[in-house]
């Protein structure tokens, strides 16, 4: 299925692939500059809007989103550990 998926990507000029001179059955898969372009544009999009809906919050949520960042951050810091055991 990755293979497809990458398959795609190049077809449509965001990543490139090249053999791996490490290992002849695989090969190394990079971004191209059309790409990273749309990956910055992505991210942009993504940072505005998020931006715009903290705007919406109001001074009580905004305190209590801030507090919750901390639990947050310890679940993002377990990795993939969650998926592991079913969570």
């Amino acid at each position: 299925m990755l293979s497809r998926v990458i398959k795609h990507l190049e077809g449509a000029g965001l990543v490139q692939r090249a053999a791996d001179p490490a290992d002849g059955r695989a090969c190394l898969v990079s971004a191209t500059r059309e790409g990273r372009t749309l990956v910055r544009r992505l991210r942009a999009h993504r940072r505005a809007l998020v931006g715009e809906r903290l705007d919406e919050l109001s001074p009580e949520h905004v305190r209590l989103l801030m507090d919750a960042l901390p639990a947050l951050e310890a679940l993002a810091g377990r990795g993939d550990r969650g998926a592991e055991d079913g969570r």
